[in-house]
């Protein structure tokens, strides 16, 4: 990946520190002979959620709740490791993703739930400001304070989150306007559809959590992925929902070969290879 690429040298290396099981481990920040920046990544063998969500439609059925619900807990812990993790001296770095979304949300084969693409995370006691009017982050998948280029914490990423359950739950994008400037403004004010609008079948006390992450007043909002977690695990307890790997790679497995059936013989080798992340 050439250096003009990468958002910042640094923000790569600190990706590299992160060191868990619900996020991709980034190996090393190489540099080739030609001066070209290159990341030694771990490989993956699975599908994103935007991947999950597509295999949904073209198979014709609904990504169940407690399936939606166990991916998010798993994010949840990433998030609260990288939001938590501390320097060499105990100070907390205080990273945030600023970039979570069903792309950069993945699902292993054996049923693993991974963050990648920390590349555009910050850390506050970096010195490393942002251009006056460049947002970071990908259209349709920012909070309002990001699209409004305000200051973030780690309930960014909490919004964040939520757009991720929201889309696994009614397979449609949370925010899509006719233009980026009317998803921008959609994303500023919270505009979301309740997701029984869209799927009715959606349980109740399931769409109140998902529109109180989505809450434009991060405030309203669970103040932190632990929360967000023991929140979706207490739906999933009350609901007789448990999850396990082996169950999700048990979807994964029938889910992909449902879609690979209504493909009428496109390619299906179901195998993500991740080569870059900022």
């Amino acid at each position: 990946v050439p250096r003009r690429q990468f958002v910042d040298p640094y923000e790569a290396k600190l990706a590299a520190t992160l060191n868990y099981a619900n996020i991709v481990q980034v190996h090393d920040l190489c540099v080739s002979a030609s001066g070209e920046y290159f990341i030694v990544m771990e490989y993956v063998r699975g599908k994103d959620l935007s991947d999950v969500i597509r295999a949904a439609q073209l198979a014709g059925r609904e990504v169940p709740p407690s399936v939606a619900v166990a991916i998010c807990r798993e994010v949840c812990k990433g998030l609260h490791y990288a939001h938590t993790k501390t320097d060499v001296e105990g100070a907390p770095l205080k990273i945030i993703h600023r970039d979570i979304s069903p792309h950069n949300v993945l699902v292993s084969f054996m049923g693993e739930v991974k963050i990648t693409d920390f590349g555009i995370a910050k850390a506050s006691s970096i010195v490393n400001k942002t251009a006056v009017g460049i947002l970071k982050g990908k259209y349709g998948y920012m909070s309002p304070e990001q699209a409004r280029g305000q200051p973030l914490d780690a309930r960014s990423d909490i919004f964040n989150t939520g757009i991720v359950l929201y889309e696994l739950l009614v397979g449609e994008r949370c925010f899509a306007g006719s233009s980026d400037f009317s998803t921008l403004n959609l994303m500023r004010e919270a505009e979301v559809t309740p997701p029984t609008k869209i799927v009715g079948s959606i349980p109740a006390d399931l769409e109140e959590i998902v529109l109180r992450v989505l809450s434009k007043d991060k405030n309203e909002r669970p103040q932190d992925a632990l929360q967000l977690e023991k929140i979706l695990g207490a739906w999933a307890k009350k609901n007789g929902q448990g999850e396990t790997a082996t169950e999700l790679a048990s979807f994964m497995e029938e889910l992909l070969s449902a879609a690979d059936a209504s493909r009428d013989g496109a390619d299906s080798t179901g195998v993500l290879a991740l080569a870059s992340g900022v």
